[in-house]
């Protein structure tokens, strides 16, 4: 029979002792901090692709997409971990949901070709988002 023994670092067992009851709390403003940095990510790519090398299309974009990216309230799942969610919320004046306006121009259609915008986002802010968390989480820690 095969076994396993863990050893956590005393450093982070005394971290996670001094927050005890705010966990959730520091958790929600880590979360918060790293959606604002990815949805500000995700608009700048956004931007881009609409307003650069259109080529022969004459419609004009109405910034209504842009205005829709949505940071919602952290959340937690039903395993017990807290998650935050960026999304397009709405309908454009068409009734079209922005959140397949999205998705059409992230993945593509059989007459559009795709032009993705959050995927590239997501791997840009990556670092810079886990820094900024542990930047939170380390300042937390430090005011207990």
């Amino acid at each position: 029979m095969a076994k396993m023994e863990v050893t956590i670092p005393t450093d982070l067992i005394r971290k996670l002792e001094k927050m005890g009851s705010q966990g959730e709390e520091i958790g929600k403003k880590m979360l918060n901090a790293g959606a604002r940095i990815l949805r500000a990510k995700v608009d700048s790519n956004l931007k881009k692709i609409l307003y650069t090398n259109r080529g022969f299309d004459k419609s004009y974009p109405t910034g209504a997409l842009e205005r829709s990216i949505t940071i919602d309230k952290p959340k937690r799942s039903k395993n017990g971990n807290l998650y935050v969610r960026i999304y397009f919320k709405g309908k454009d004046s068409k009734g079209v949901s922005n959140g397949l306006k999205a998705a059409i121009l992230e993945h593509g259609k059989s007459d559009q070709p795709k032009r993705p915008f959050v995927r590239p986002a997501v791997e840009q802010t990556e670092d810079k988002i886990n820094k900024e968390m542990q930047r939170i989480f380390d300042f937390e820690i430090s005011k207990l």
